[in-house]
């Protein structure tokens, strides 16, 4: 709703100017001296290029209109609408002189100490910032997008916030914690100033209809952070991801987002974590979902940083495979997340399932209805984007200091 009124005005004058140009290209007429008759001027020669010069530009005016409605609200486009408000405030700590300040989460930067929530009884604890993902603008209701999960301290119950609080539109963010250095609490929320705790997931990577139990979720959180150590912290920037095209099992051409496979990644990834072996069946299937995943839905970048730190991805049980990842403290050859929604997301483990893994996904007990159920592995896929939108961003290298 932003663009509307730019869109609107674009639309018009576009209109404004081929009316203008299709009224100079017709017909003239003048008065012949000789017989008294009208007849056509010499300038109705160039009167048929004036009028499919105004056609054109009538057209591109109308796909500028449809671009920029697209790139401005990119959320809308399948991508990630759960987060946190750029404007949230944690506590943050200096070390140094021991004393807390008032900070943004938009300011936060990997390796900052905040006040955040840490083990079975959510003890308010200091932890560090591994990540701070960025994952555009879009509608939040308070500090939180109606579908972030947030954490009860009292029941441990784990739920979307929902639209409780003042609407309105901001910059969105994903944080993800983990202990201080040399510190073994275990992390596992953010606690803002209100008093809120919240987590890193959302509807948009593990489903609309998922329910975890706070023990699942302390299994789910601790999977994505060793993840993320062993890989890098693209996984929580929407820059990472691309949408795919395909054709599904009528042979009708379909837009994926990253999002649309992510609740099978999801999944997949508590199952593995649940197993408690990176040699399960069940992490066997995990590591079949993300590299289907990351092949499909991650940037040429994204994916080759990928390759680079997971380089057995596809091999359960090995080291440098995402299930293997999942068990592993990243403690070597760790780079820290950088900056979902995600997405809070995922980890090395890339994700998903762009169903063609029907094999794999049959054996989940909670299916999702949508498009990519019909998508095969052996499916021909394109890279197709509104302009504006996927554009890769920086891989993080673990020495820069914004995640």
């Amino acid at each position: 709703m932003r663009s509307f009124s730019f869109s609107t005005a674009l639309l018009v004058l576009t209109f404004l100017a081929a009316s203008m140009e299709l009224s100079a290209a017709a017909p003239q007429f003048k008065t012949n001296s000789t017989n008294g008759f009208d007849t056509k001027s010499d300038s109705t020669e160039v009167a048929p290029k004036r009028q499919r010069r105004a056609l054109v530009g009538l057209l591109v005016g109308i796909v500028v209109v449809i671009v920029v409605e697209l790139a401005v609200a990119g959320i809308e486009y399948g991508i990630s609408t759960s987060c946190v408000a750029g404007d949230t405030t944690m506590r943050k700590l200096d070390e140094e002189t021991k004393t807390e300040t008032s900070t943004a989460v938009r300011d936060l930067n990997r390796g900052d100490v905040v006040l955040g929530a840490a083990g079975g009884d959510l003890t308010p604890t200091y932890c560090k910032v591994e990540t701070v993902g960025f994952f555009g603008n879009g509608s939040v209701y308070g500090n939180y997008t109606d579908h972030h999960f947030m954490l009860d301290n009292s029941t441990k119950e784990v739920h979307a916030h929902g639209q409780r609080g003042a609407a309105s539109e901001t910059d969105k963010y994903v944080v993800l914690l983990g202990p201080r250095d040399g510190e073994k609490d275990e992390c596992l929320a953010g606690l803002d100033e209100s008093t809120n705790l919240f987590t890193p997931l959302d509807t948009d990577f593990c489903g609309p209809n998922i329910s975890l139990t706070f023990v699942q979720y302390r299994m789910l959180y601790r999977t994505i952070l060793n993840t993320v150590r062993r890989t890098g912290g693209y996984w929580l920037n929407i820059g990472s991801y691309q949408p795919k095209v395909g054709l599904n099992a009528t042979g009708d051409r379909v837009v994926l987002q990253w999002n649309d496979a992510s609740p099978y990644l999801c999944e997949s990834m508590l199952l593995c974590a649940e197993s408690g072996s990176p040699d399960s069946e069940a992490c066997a299937d995990y590591e079949a979902v993300s590299k289907v995943f990351a092949e499909n839905f991650l940037t040429p970048a994204a994916l080759n940083e990928t390759n680079t730190m997971l380089p057995n991805l596809g091999q359960p049980g090995v080291n440098g495979s995402a299930s293997f990842a999942a068990f592993d403290d990243g403690s070597s050859n760790a780079s820290v997340l950088t900056g979902n929604g995600f997405i809070a997301v995922i980890a090395a483990t890339v994700a998903v399932l762009a169903l063609g893994l029907v094999a794999v996904a049959v054996k989940y007990k909670r299916h999702r209805s949508r498009t990519v159920n019909h998508i095969a592995t052996n499916d021909t896929f394109e890279c197709s984007a509104p302009e504006g939108l996927g554009e890769e961003v920086p891989v993080d290298d673990g020495n820069s200091q914004r995640a």
